[in-house]
């Protein structure tokens, strides 16, 4: 089946007309505002219907910087309508203009006054008197500076990507400007050739003065969420899913774009007879990233979807190898087994760099939770040192049609083969997963959640007997436990007499804290709280059943070569549990 549907999609893809997608997106999305989202809503849509998708329709997600899932909140409404940063001292000069540079403007950045602000900077590095601060500060400095420092205006010419980077490249700031504790704050990213033109002036004895003006409103509102499907026999589903609101055409327009390509080739064929109609429905559902899924995922929790696949920065040129971004170890997947094969056939057809397998993200795979039962595996290329990675350089230039087409074909074999897969199918699927897995030597507990996951694939009234064949197939599969450093007696003790119960499907998060709730996560761990939560803490979140111990949560992590510091697990688990999302349980299941 495999070979026929990758013959099939490698002839009916193309990467040019997901380009197309791709660009129409970004003429809207490179604005970072709501109202030009509300833009790209409604385009989507419409393009959805056009390429014959079912039950489109956009899911409004409350958009009231209150609505909490496990701590992740979906933020207010941001609208920009034009921002300016002029430097008025001791020369005269346009800085920034978001007209021009919409990224220039950090997001979430408060309004002005209409006639706007004037500060100055005497230092780089140093917060001035009128609470400013310039220098190459990273976004997460940045939060923490607004956080806890005081800053209300911040002017950063800091590049993730500094290497190969174009002297006018403007870094895109998404969560530098906190929309949940930040107070008024305002931020500009600058490019590299206006900020050494700064430092001139510093290093002179320079004093700078400046007027910034920033037209914004925060309001309460909806977020919509476009969705249309491909009805399969049953109402069971399969997700393509991707980012629809960031500013870059590699990230991620381009991943969004290819979602309706594969859709719309998809359901040309059904409708040509020459696919089937799936077993399974298809669903397209392009999201906020995490938050909306997180959002969309509790809200539409009867929606059952068995697998998905997140397509993140898939327009990279040849030169970057793709990534496969893996289930978590908390919850392994079969699925990860399926991508990797098509991976190595694309990589050998499209003469492509050898992919990279990367542990779990929970940015893109947070469905893959076994409360929400979606393993979701991802593609990009997000390791990679690409020069425009998170700056205004991410337009459509660096968009590749043969990579779009490379990966279309992949993820559009991936999710007709899942949507459509019953015993047959799940019985070649074992054996390339064996195959595999012999040489990796998993441990029990990763070798049984895989075995498992094939489950769903199968009738019910197969299962049994597929069972036993998943038994003997994995008989030839050698196990084995990696060693892990065993921590402190007490900090076990501790851990051996806890037993974690979480109360929320998905990630965590720390949006929602009462005042005292923050202060107390500062002093807790020394920081602020980040836009999400550590990779490593939702692993251990998502073992959190109240069944296991935090020790034994801890053994099974360690034992997949995930390396925990146990008394900082501890230190979450605890304040977690001051704040409501977790419980303890006795060993009689009585709770705390």
């Amino acid at each position: 089946m495999i070979e026929q549907l990758w013959k099939l999609f490698i002839k009916s893809v193309s990467g040019k007309r997901a380009k197309e997608f791709g660009t129409a997106i970004w003429q809207e999305d490179r604005w970072f505002s709501d109202d030009r989202y509300a833009r790209t809503i409604d385009w989507y849509l419409n393009k959805m219907n056009e390429l014959g998708l079912k039950e489109v329709e956009g899911v409004d997600l409350p958009a009231d910087g209150k609505t909490s899932f496990g701590g992740v909140v979906m933020p207010k409404l941001w609208t920009a309508k034009e921002a300016t940063l002029k430097l008025l001292s001791p020369v005269e000069a346009e800085i920034a203009d978001y007209h021009k540079v919409p990224c220039g403007l950090m997001l979430y950045s408060s309004a002005t006054p209409k006639e706007g602000e004037v500060f100055t900077i005497t230092e780089e590095g140093q917060i001035s008197k009128d609470k400013a601060l310039f220098g190459r500060i990273s976004p997460q400095q940045g939060h923490e500076m607004i956080l806890r420092g005081g800053v209300r205006i911040l002017i950063s010419d800091f590049l993730t990507r500094e290497e190969g980077a174009k002297e006018d490249a403007v870094q895109w700031h998404n969560f530098t400007v906190n929309p949940f504790y930040s107070k008024d704050a305002l931020g500009f990213a600058i490019c590299a050739s206006w900020a050494e033109k700064l430092r001139r002036l510093l290093a002179q004895g320079k004093e700078l003065t400046f007027l910034a003006t920033s037209d914004t409103q925060t309001q309460e509102g909806v977020v919509a969420l476009p969705t249309g499907v491909i009805p399969g026999l049953t109402t069971e589903e399969v997700i393509i899913t991707g980012h629809l609101y960031e500013q870059g055409m590699d990230d991620n327009a381009c991943g969004c774009g290819l979602g309706l390509e594969v859709m719309g080739v998809i359901a040309d064929l059904i409708a040509q007879g020459i696919l089937p109609v799936p077993r399974r429905t298809i669903r397209l559902l392009p999201s906020y990233e995490c938050r909306g899924v997180q959002t969309y995922s509790n809200l539409y929790a009867q929606r059952e979807a068995l697998a998905g696949i997140g397509l993140d920065e898939v327009a990279s040129e040849k030169s970057y190898a793709i990534s496969l971004f893996k289930t978590p170890y908390a919850n392994p997947s079969a699925t990860d087994y399926l991508l990797a094969h098509l991976l190595r056939k694309a990589c050998h057809n499209f003469g492509r760099p050898e992919y990279q397998t990367k542990p779990f993200s929970v940015n893109d795979g947070l469905l893959s939770d076994p409360m929400i039962g979606t393993p979701t595996p991802w593609l990009g290329t997000l390791g990679s040192n690409k020069p425009y990675y998170h700056n205004s350089l991410d337009g459509p230039d660096v968009a590749s049609t043969e990579t779009l087409t490379m990966v279309g074909t992949m993820a559009a074999t991936y999710v007709y083969f899942l949507a459509n897969a019953s015993s047959e199918q799940a019985r070649w699927w074992t054996k390339i997963t064996v195959e595999q897995l012999k040489k990796e030597s998993p441990s029990p507990f990763r070798l049984g959640k895989i075995m498992d996951s094939f489950l769903p694939f199968v009738p019910a009234e197969e299962r049994t007997a597929f069972k036993h064949y998943l038994k003997t197939s994995c008989q030839s599969v050698p196990t084995s436990l990696a060693g892990f450093d065993q921590p402190a007696t007490s900090v076990r003790k501790e851990a051996e007499s806890i037993r974690p119960q979480r109360h929320f499907r998905g990630l965590v998060g720390f949006d929602d804290l009462s005042s005292e709730r923050f202060e107390d996560y500062c002093d807790t761990f020394g920081e602020p709280p980040w836009w999400i939560s550590a990779d490593w803490l939702n692993e251990v979140l998502f073992l959190a059943d109240g069944q296991r111990t935090l020790y034994e949560i801890y053994q099974i992590l360690s034992q997949e070569e995930l390396k925990l510091d146990l008394e900082k697990t501890l230190k979450y688990v605890l304040f977690l549990h001051r704040t409501g999302k977790l419980s303890f349980r006795s060993k009689d299941h009585g709770t705390d």
